[in-house]
């Protein structure tokens, strides 16, 4: 049942029927009326001025926010004050879903909102309905007399809480004269909803424009983004105010909030309203080097402020895991992590200034992986996830990358604290990974999972050995031998995979049985791809870097032809327009061209960095220094890895005009 408070709601299964006696008082809000909303999703046919054009087929469809978090709003203003009676709200049931369940009317109070006396308050808003029936809530109220109202949804009937539908508001008018309502403040309303609102309807300007293709080198383009999010994208909301980046921005507002949902990008992986250090890394990387570049050392200090307050905050006091990784972060509004399933997303490899700035911290850290993530110490079978809150481990899913990731948190941890807790850790990994390799090949599954046995990724194989042999120094003789021994078995089965990087080749080798390394044709680990890329999916670039970071330890001549076959696909290719695009695939092909220049010497690499520097300018900044979350999306989000472009950006500048000096960035993603 639905229930109410104020108005009276009437409930109805649109029909097209006889106009009634009244439909002459009915408002037609297309002439007389302007429509505004705080989001929409990025369909083509989703458009707020949809709810006033009188046609039931057309609609607006909201983005995929958790609507119990930033509220959509719809905002109606009248070419002159109007006194209304009733308004009608008409939603769809869409995939056997009513796309409206809890929501609020408005009235507005001179420049201010009625919030203490709202039109309605409708909860449980239900009919059932067949799909893709439309359902009409109707509100009925004693006469106001106002400029605007606001239609503010709180919720729907998905599981998500998201994706509402609103497919027409009608409006009446009344007969007699209306109250004009005193000025309140809206319940609960945060200042991110709150600006939205205004600069929906064009009361508050965005921040200034910044075109960075007039800017005079790439260093400007890097400083212009590192200085908009110093000063405007930290966290300055609720009761604790904190020097953490936002992970997830409105490019014109530099605030949080609504965000249409990404291709590739899965709902539980994202920050929206809060930060996470690791999605936010390369943020951090660039952060350190623009004070290494410039001599200016607020950069590097406001990087010490964020991840120190991080350390410090972030941290769970039961599991000593922190808040970050795959799908968990800290979140703003709550003040609290935002999730509870701790997994890395990408290597950490900021390590020596997290000692610096919070050694205890970092030890706790280590200790929590051993004790709270590794299911079964004797083996060391784990699972990638585990609770944040409490103990919470599970096994059969042991990827290797992520085995590599905890192998360097303990090499880290045992070279501070000589605690040899962390060697018997290692060990225990490494064991478990020779046990679980094939016998025939060497090569290492996925996981234990009987469905994946059988089945090799090797780009995470591959990220195991780069850690492996990265820190296999400083370990114990013998020690360190079995970690270079399994990191040289890798390179063995990774060099006799069917990679095919000729022109019109399929590129890398995602997917293999590991008893045969015949790669696989179908399903969902075949092979990369130049320019798609999503959840556990690459690129040839990205998978020719991890390419790269190996040929830096070992100089196999197998890595440099792959390293140069991919660099050699991009000569000659452009971004494919008919996808969503990812700043960090960008970022990614702009550091193989890099690369392939290190080893070369050929300038051409060097050339065609720059053309896709210029392309990545023109494709994903507009009027603003942050980059787009993708070609088709108009905010800023770090999980698509606008960080690792801009640390591209850094890279390329360098390499042209200081090759000696040396800004410490590390490729980190893998």
């Amino acid at each position: 049942m639905h229930s109410i408070n104020h108005p009276t709601v009437l409930i109805s299964i649109c029909a097209f029927t006889a106009a009634s006696a009244e439909e002459h008082s009915r408002i037609d809000l297309s002439k007389c009326a302007k429509a505004y909303a705080t989001d929409q999703s990025n369909q083509e046919d989703s458009r707020v001025e949809h709810v006033i054009d009188g046609n039931l087929k057309t609609y607006w469809h909201g983005a995929g926010q958790r609507l119990s978090e930033v509220p959509s709003n719809i905002i109606l203003v009248f070419n002159e004050p109007l006194t209304i009676r009733r308004i009608d709200v008409t939603s769809q049931v869409f995939k056997n879903m009513l796309r409206l369940k809890d929501f609020e009317l408005y009235a507005s109070a001179g420049d201010a909102w009625a919030g203490g006396t709202p039109l309605a308050v409708v909860k449980g808003f239900k009919k059932e309905a067949k799909n893709m029936a439309l359902v009409t809530a109707t509100c009925e109220f004693e006469p106001v007399k106002c400029r605007a109202v606001r239609l503010r949804i709180r919720s729907t009937w998905r599981p998500d809480n998201a994706w509402p539908r609103i497919c027409e508001i009608k409006a009446w008018a009344a007969d007699k004269p209306g109250r004009v309502l005193p000025p309140g403040p809206v319940p609960d309303e945060q200042e991110c909803e709150r600006v939205l609102c205004e600069v929906a309807m064009g009361l508050r300007d965005p921040l200034p424009d910044v075109d960075v293709l007039q800017m005079p080198d790439y260093l400007a383009v890097v400083k212009a983004y590192a200085d908009r999010l110093i000063e405007y994208g930290r966290d300055g909301i609720g009761r604790q105010k904190s020097p953490l980046f936002a992970a997830a921005l409105d490019r014109r507002l530099m605030m949080f909030g609504p965000m249409p949902r990404i291709p590739g990008i899965r709902g539980g992986d994202r920050t929206l309203s809060g930060a996470n250090p690791m999605h936010d890394q390369n943020l951090y990387q660039v952060l350190y080097a623009l004070t290494l570049a410039t001599g200016d050392k607020r950069y590097g200090a406001a990087a010490d402020e964020g991840l120190k307050w991080f350390f410090e905050h972030c941290q769970s006091e039961v599991t000593g895991l922190f808040a970050w990784g795959e799908h968990l972060g800290w979140d703003f509004i709550r003040e609290a992590p935002a999730g509870d399933i701790h997994e890395f997303y990408r290597p950490w490899v900021l390590w020596d200034r997290t000692v610096e700035l919070a050694p205890g911290a970092m030890a706790e850290f280590a200790a929590g992986l051993w004790h709270h993530q590794i299911h079964d110490q004797k083996t060391g079978e784990f699972s990638r996830h585990a609770r944040w809150a409490r103990h919470g481990t599970g096994g059969d899913n042991e990827y290797p990358r992520h085995g590599g990731f905890y192998i360097a948190t303990w090499a880290q941890a045992c070279r501070r604290t000589k605690d040899p807790i962390y060697l018997a850790a290692i060990e225990t990994l490494l064991n478990y990974y020779d046990l679980l390799s094939s016998k025939d090949t060497g090569a290492i599954p996925c996981s234990s999972n009987p469905a994946r046995a059988k089945v090799m990724w090797p780009p995470s194989n591959l990220s195991l050995a780069i850690d492996l042999w990265d820190h296999a120094e400083g370990m114990p003789a013998s020690l360190a031998a079995k970690m270079r021994t399994r990191a040289g078995k890798t390179d063995e089965v990774y060099l006799r995979l069917e990679h095919d990087l000729s022109p019109e080749g399929y590129g890398f080798v995602s997917g293999a049985h590991i008893d045969t390394l015949k790669r696989f044709v179908d399903g969902k680990w075949t092979h990369t791809r130049q320019w798609a890329t999503g959840y556990g999916k690459a690129t040839d670039a990205q998978t020719a870097m991890l390419c790269y970071l190996r040929y830096r330890q070992v100089k196999l001549d197998g890595y440099r032809a792959l390293i140069l076959g991919a660099a050699g696909r991009y000569l000659d290719s452009e971004p494919d327009a008919q996808i969503a695009v990812y700043p960090g695939a960008m970022g990614d092909v702009i550091f193989l061209l890099l690369a392939a220049h290190e080893i070369t010497g050929r300038k051409e690499y060097v050339e065609r960095a720059d053309h896709f520097a210029q392309l990545a300018l023109k494709l994903f900044f507009g009027s603003s220094p942050l980059p787009k979350a993708s070609t088709r999306h108009e905010h800023y989000e770090a999980i698509t890895r606008g960080d690792t472009l801009m640390m591209s950006l850094l890279k390329l500048w360098q390499v042209k005009t200081k090759p000696d000096l040396e800004l410490r960035l590390v490729y980190c993603d893998r």
